[in-house]
């Protein structure tokens, strides 16, 4: 990342495929960069969790979503998240608290949030350490959506059984 005038060592690793592939990987080879970029393609669920430990961040840059999955595993797996400033994302992500977030399209405050946790290992371990807490507090967890879909599972085939019940 250069656009500050402050060069940091950075790779990236783009998951999953789509439309916009080609153009990207064409992209990282003219601006000279394709060695730092690793497209991966489509991740088993179950490899998640590997990639995520590998990763220092989760940088999400979308003009619309939904609530991403993808930024609830990353907060759950500890790490610091860089994300667009958007409605699904905003109700998780809270600026210096459990990531960061910049405005949709801007590219010089996506690579200042980038320049932020690179030149800051305190505030990122920090900000990784409030978004995995979050998750924790809000029961955000999949024990707890487990048991919350059991519940609801038991109620809808058998709708004698009181959710209050399934408690004990």
């Amino acid at each position: 990342v250069e656009k500050l005038g402050r060069s940091v060592e950075a790779s990236l690793i783009i998951v999953g495929d789509g439309a916009e592939r080609p153009r990207l990987e064409e992209l990282a080879h003219r601006l000279g960069i394709a060695h730092k970029v690793e497209f991966e393609g489509q991740i088993a669920p179950d490899g998640i969790p590997d990639l995520l430990a590998e990763a220092d961040a989760l940088v999400l840059s979308s003009r619309s979503e939904g609530r991403p999955n993808v930024v609830l595993e990353a907060m759950a797996s500890g790490l610091p998240v860089i994300a667009t400033d958007i409605p699904g994302v905003r109700e998780l992500v809270v600026t210096k608290e459990t990531g960061l977030l910049f405005p949709v399209g801007d590219s010089d405050r996506l690579a200042a949030c980038i320049q932020t946790l690179a030149s800051n290992p305190v505030l990122s371990h920090a900000l990784g350490g409030n978004a995995r807490q979050f998750m924790i507090e809000r029961g955000l967890t999949w024990d707890n959506a487990a048991r919350k879909y059991h519940r609801l599972l038991i109620e809808l085939t058998n709708p004698e059984k009181s959710a209050a019940s399934l408690d004990k």
